[in-house]
């Protein structure tokens, strides 16, 4: 219990996989209807393949979701194009249903490196045209359900938090018991740890993930806005927060709420001057958005609690 922890934020290899899944489904077409046509009216390059390897239904590699989990779309691609040949192999071969193996995939599991890259570039293929347009929305309703599941854990602790988290997960003794699994499906930990990882494209279910010797992860649904692919929705974070605090001061805020920067730095990546970047900085200082440190010579900048809020990332991340 003690090893248990919530994820940091959206995995984009986590949605790439549960967004495959839903394409080739038919259920929540409340939540997923207007995106899933919209996909498939774009004909992305690849698709089947994807499809193929990641069934809605049954099983999917695990590679595909690599165990050290990261918010950034190149790092998770990389660790699973680091995918030592052996799980390859065995990931691929644990798929059913297939009538014959494609050669592609016989390829792919024997590591042949011409393949290996050609699944990294469908990866930010398929990311691009299918979850780049609403990645800002994806993200905001992941980190409310971090920020909700925060909530829990303060008031409950952990055996609370496990007993909130979502319908399809319950607490018993030392196990988990995941609903909605064919039979009953008990998860011991055994001292691994447990992260929870909320997704924004899973739907009804639970996927488990468990590599030897890494924490098990549980990737669970959201509580999904029903109208959050409407025309009105997509990219309205952005549109809103440049029209509260003007295009460069919102710039400015996101850039700070990835990394500290100093002025100079600040500067540069925003196409100013020292001393415009710097009141800049200001502005967001005394709204409480932005923290500067001193450090030696420089100033050093970065995006407080309140500023990654008004983001829409979790409280504290900085």
């Amino acid at each position: 219990m003690a090893r248990v922890r919530l994820a940091r934020g959206a995995d984009p290899m986590w949605e790439i996989l549960h967004s495959v899944h839903a394409l080739g489904s038919t259920t929540g077409d409340e939540v997923f209807g207007r995106w899933r046509r919209r996909c498939l009216r774009s004909s992305i390059r690849g698709l089947g393949a994807l499809t193929l390897m990641a069934p809605a239904l049954g099983y999917s590699p695990d590679f595909l979701t690599p165990a050290s989990g990261s918010l950034d779309l190149d790092a998770g691609i990389d660790a699973v194009l680091s995918t030592p040949r052996r799980q390859l192999r065995d990931d691929l071969g644990r798929i059913t249903g297939l009538r014959r193996y494609p050669p592609w995939l016989a390829d792919l599991a024997a590591a042949r490196p011409g393949v290996v890259r050609e699944l990294g570039a469908l990866l930010r293929r398929y990311f691009r045209a299918g979850l780049a347009a609403e990645w800002a929305q994806i993200r905001a309703q992941v980190n409310e359900e971090l920020l909700r599941c925060g909530r829990n854990l303060a008031v409950g602790g952990v055996k609370h938090l496990l007993a909130t988290v979502s319908p399809w997960i319950r607490p018993d003794g030392d196990a988990l018991v995941l609903a909605g699994k064919p039979g009953t499906v008990d998860i011991h930990l055994h001292g691994r740890g447990l992260v929870l990882q909320p997704s924004f494209f899973a739907y009804d279910d639970v996927s488990v993930l468990r590599v030897p010797d890494q924490p098990v992860v549980l990737a669970y649904p959201v509580r999904h806005r029903l109208d959050w692919c409407s025309a009105s929705a997509a990219g309205a974070p952005e549109r809103q927060l440049a029209t509260l605090m003007g295009r460069t001061r919102s710039h400015a805020l996101r850039l700070l709420a990835t990394d500290e920067r100093t002025t100079s730095e600040l500067a540069g990546c925003l196409g100013l001057s020292i001393a415009s970047a710097s009141h800049a900085a200001r502005v967001l200082r005394d709204a409480g958005l932005v923290v500067s440190d001193q450090q030696g010579k420089a100033v050093v900048h970065r995006a407080s609690m309140l500023g990654h809020t008004l983001l829409g990332q979790p409280a504290g991340k900085h």
